[in-house]
């Protein structure tokens, strides 16, 4: 037996992947990736993944928590300078950070 699962990328954009489609999936699909990062951009700088944000992405398309088992959700390991040259930013790298206190 093979697994399906669904990658869907939450952007609150109408014409976008919405309850309704999760909906009429959820009995045929294993499971869904549920990308909850990539929050912020350079023209709206802020936090990556906000816990209140990642929260009503999963709520918006399950609110009754009936195929909530079935949503992997997807985390950032990384975070971005928006303050960098350039118009998109550049990634937050350890090594350019002094950790010695």
């Amino acid at each position: 037996m093979k697994d399906f699962s669904y990658v869907i990328k939450w952007t609150n954009q109408p014409g976008m992947f919405t309850k309704k489609e999760f909906d009429q999936l959820a009995t045929a699909i294993d499971s869904f990736s549920l990308m909850t990062y990539d929050y912020s951009a350079p023209h709206r700088p802020g936090p990556n993944s906000p816990l209140p944000w990642v929260r009503a992405c999963v709520e918006l398309l399950d609110p009754d928590s009936k195929w909530r088992k079935k949503i992997l959700l997807g985390l950032n390991f990384y975070g971005m300078d928006y303050s960098a040259l350039g118009t998109s930013g550049e990634p937050i790298l350890g090594s350019r950070y002094d950790f010695s206190g």
